[in-house]
């Protein structure tokens, strides 16, 4: 690859001399005194203990424009005469994230490389990398970032819960619901279409139907969750067949202390598939099997039956007892 050694300390943009040149919005582009450096003189220096960086020679005998077809964004064009001569490797001789990322492209022989948007400009560089390595660049596509409702950027420091897969696992969202979810935060099929299997994505998607503009996950400080995720999830669930849902509940309740076995969960899987919700806390007007509690609204009656769902008109309860009444302290061994 093209490229010098010189001393870091005539290479940081904060101590550029006059001889260092700008670019058309005053950012730092070349040291002049550093390219010229002879190769002896930088073996000199560095020999000496001088720390050095390794920068990319961006050509500059003669202006030309560096183009890629974005596979989401279109063609792309910057000039040599606004790319700085940027470091391949820093000081303490690690590479940057410039040279590492296009080594490994390189050596693992990748064809598309698929990222976030705010990687749009470096990709100008890496052609440049790809180029001086003799390598035909990989395909390109740039999919818009996923943003909170006041524009910021979705990060794990500022907003956990909400970037954090486990959170949407944790509450009883469907590893399929999730995924669809996900996919249409920035792509759609074109046909309205919304809920859709994980085979049906992967049958309609391509890159040419991603937007270009930020996706919004709408979340409010006290609920993580965005309405149309949870829309989804429902929506997944009541069309899932009872038995897949029954075995899927199965080792969940069992797992929080509820060991109904799997007769009496193939019953209660259809209450929860048809919750208007789909969430096991919020039965609507359920039809119960012989013998089970019964609630209609607010209205509750029926006769108490042991180890079954029990629902209160505020939720589903579970008692794995002698039930004898409704709330707290109606369930003999203590969990209703």
């Amino acid at each position: 690859v093209p490229a010098e050694r010189a001393a870091l300390a005539k290479l940081t943009p904060a101590q550029a001399a006059e001889s260092e040149r700008s670019g058309a919005h005053g950012t730092w582009l070349f040291n002049a005194g550093m390219r010229e450096m002879t190769s002896e003189e930088s073996d000199r220096r560095a020999a000496a203990g001088e720390p050095f960086a390794l920068r990319f020679r961006v050509p500059r005998d003669r202006v030309r424009e560096v183009r890629f077809a974005d596979a989401v964004y279109g063609d792309q064009a910057k000039s040599t005469a606004d790319i700085e001569d940027f470091a391949l490797l820093r000081s303490d001789g690690m590479p940057t994230y410039h040279l590492a990322s296009c080594a490994d492209d390189a050596d693992l022989g990748i064809s598309h490389i698929i990222r976030g948007q705010d990687h749009l400009t470096n990709t100008f560089k890496h052609v440049l990398i790809f180029e001086a390595a003799g390598i035909t660049p990989p395909q390109f596509g740039h999919l818009p970032l996923l943003v909170a409702p006041d524009g910021t950027k979705l990060s794990k420091r500022r907003h956990g819960p909400v970037v954090s897969v486990t959170t949407y696992r944790d509450a009883g969202f469907l590893a399929e619901a999730f995924a669809n979810f996900i996919v249409l935060l920035g792509w759609s099929p074109k046909n309205d279409r919304e809920q859709m299997t994980r085979a049906e994505l992967v049958e309609a998607f391509t890159l040419e139907g991603v937007n270009r503009s930020n996706a919004v996950v709408n979340f409010k400080e006290e609920d993580p969750f965005d309405p149309k995720a949870v829309w989804l999830n429902a929506e997944h669930i009541r069309t899932m067949p009872v038995a897949d849902l029954s075995a899927r509940l199965l080792p969940v309740v069992e797992g929080a202390g509820f060991p109904i076995g799997a007769d009496k969960m193939a019953r209660i899987a259809p209450l929860i598939r048809d919750d208007k919700e789909g969430q096991v806390d919020n039965v609507a007007s359920p039809t119960w099997e012989a013998g089970d509690e019964a609630c209609s609204g607010a209205a509750c009656s029926g006769a108490a039956a042991a180890g079954v769902c029990r629902p209160s008109c505020s939720g589903s309860v579970w008692c794995s007892g002698s039930c004898s009444g409704w709330g707290p302290g109606s369930c003999s061994d203590g969990v209703f």
